[in-house]
This record gives structure tokens, sequence and C-alpha cells, in this order.
């Protein structure tokens, strides 16, 4: 049966979520946050007091995590009992809930050696014309509104001060060319996001730069980096720089309102 969650399930769900990508968000979001948020709601399943799945409502987007012994049935019927964008899981999770339209993206771990990269850490002044630059390249990422922009603000910023964010960019001629950013990070794992070049200086290697300059940051903590390509073209760039495939995640979008 799935209950709310609490700190004192916070340890079984870092070893639930330890080896997943989805998991890795809902380890960041609950070190962040903490489990009593207005936007934020966590669930757990156990079964003969082991957790089998981990569940996590941030803003109106789940992260959803599950061992083979859950209730694939429960949390089906559980999700189908509130509103939400949409479940970000994996492959084969998604499958056992029976999901029939979702859309698969490729996860894949950096796995590459590292040359003299380096790009400049993204600061204070560079957050709207990064967001801006993400929004535009990015078909679908961020929402071109205000209220969207601030939210992505609050957000960064307050993992920033908890260090589990973190952003770099490149600049040609005063104006912000390319960023890459971390959506997630734990103690040894980060999930890099919003990876955009300004279209009129692609085929530079901005685009390489910044990507391993953020991932020769994160690795001189210890921690590995993750990123999930958001098409073939992604594919292509992500195994060129030395990522190498993990696993499938799959996203599926709640289609009527509750």
């Amino acid at each position: 049966m799935l209950k709310r969650a609490t700190t004192e399930d916070f340890k079984a769900i870092k070893k639930l979520c330890a080896e997943s990508v989805a998991g890795l968000k809902i380890i960041c979001q609950l070190t962040a946050y903490g489990f009593e948020r207005d936007f934020l709601e966590a669930w757990v399943m156990f079964d003969d007091n082991e957790l089998t799945a981990a569940l996590v409502r941030f803003y109106d987007d789940i992260s959803l995590v599950s061992s083979e012994e859950a209730d694939f049935e429960q949390i089906q019927a559980f999700l189908g009992m509130f509103y939400y964008n949409s479940v970000m899981c994996s492959e084969s999770l998604c499958s056992k809930l029976g999901m029939k339209a979702y859309c698969l993206k490729n996860a894949y771990r950096f796995n590459g050696g590292i040359n003299s990269v380096s790009a400049e850490r993204l600061c204070e002044d560079d957050f709207c014309d990064a967001y801006s630059l993400i929004s535009r390249e990015i078909p679908g990422s961020f929402k071109s509104d205000r209220g969207a922009y601030l939210s992505f603000l609050s957000d960064y910023t307050f993992r920033e001060r908890r260090l589990l964010a973190r952003g770099v960019c490149t600049h040609c001629d005063g104006k912000l060319s390319s960023v890459a950013i971390t959506a997630a990070e734990t103690e040894r794992r980060a999930l890099i996001s919003g990876v955009a070049c300004d279209g009129t200086l692609q085929k530079r290697g901005l685009g390489k730069k910044t990507v391993l300059s953020l991932v020769s940051l994160l690795k001189n903590e210890g921690k590995e980096s993750y990123v999930i390509a958001l098409n073939e073209s992604a594919e292509g760039f992500y195994e060129h720089i030395g990522f190498g495939f993990t696993e499938k995640i799959a996203f599926f979008e709640r289609k009527n309102d509750v």
C-alpha cells in the first residue's frame, strides 16, 4: 500500500533509487526540499518492511522508481487519482504499469576521458539569458513566460546554495552562446540538462566544451555524470564526446484532468 513518505523512509528511498536516473531526481528533490512542501509530495510502498516503490510529485511532474516486487496495479490506480503533467520512470516500469502511450528517451553515463576544457561558471547575471537560450534552442523544454522563469530561478538557486545544482556557459562577443546545467545532483551522481548552443554559433565545439567542462567539475567532486538525449542528434553528440548508453527512460503524460 502506498503511504506518505517521511524522513524515516529516506535511507530506504536512497537505497532503492541508487542506480536509476529517475531515482537520482527523487533523491535530489528530497535532499533539497525535505518532505513537507506544498509543491512536493512523496509516497512509498513497502512489502514485508522492504521498500518496493518510491514516488515524488514535484509541482506537476512525477518521478517513479520501483523494484520487481512492487504492486504495479496499485501504483497505476494511485496515479489515476490526481492530476500530473508527466511521469518519468524506467521503460520496464512503464510497461508493467500497462501504459501504452509514452515517449522513450536514452539515458547516458559519461565513460570517456576529459582533456583540458574550461567554460565559465554560470552566474546570476547569466540566468535570464541562459533560460531564454534553452527555451529557444530546445523546443518543449521551458515555457517562455515570466512565471515559468521565476520558478526555474527559484529552484535552481535554492539547490545551488545546497550544492545540488550548478551550471557552466560560454560567451561570444559578450553574448551568452552555450549553457549546460544540472537538473539534479546527489552525493555521487548528477543529471546534466539544459544543454543548449546558439544556433548561429554551432559547429564551433561550444557544446562539447560546455558539457565536458561541467562533467569535469562534477568528476573533481567524485560524481558521475548522466544525460538524457532528447533526439537522435543529441544521442550522436553525447556518444561522440564520451557518454555511453545506460538505460531507457519512459515519459508518459496524463491525458485528462481529474
